[in-house]
């Protein structure tokens, strides 16, 4: 499947592109700092790679209690995260 047969698609992409020509620096600045935010929390939640081995283990385990403890931790994480940018 190609951009050529999603129409729609295309279309939402030729949107998203010029409203960000239309954005002053400042909204840039802005939204890039956000999109900066977003993607630690992403990276936070998912951890390292060990942590991402250890979840499938345990999903493919059915190990309950494991994917509980691994979940809490990822929540400590990107709580972490945001405690680091709440003093920005």
């Amino acid at each position: 499947m190609t951009i050529e047969t999603r129409p729609e698609l295309l279309a939402m992409i030729q949107r998203a592109v010029e409203a960000y020509r239309e954005m002053t620096p400042a909204e840039r600045a802005r939204m890039m700092k956000q999109q900066r935010r977003s993607w630690a929390r992403a990276e936070a939640g998912f951890g390292s790679d060990a942590d991402e081995a250890a979840y499938r283990a345990a999903l493919e385990a059915g190990d309950a209690a494991t994917i509980s403890r691994l979940n809490a931790e990822a929540e400590a994480r990107v709580r972490a995260m945001e405690a680091v940018y709440a003093r920005d």
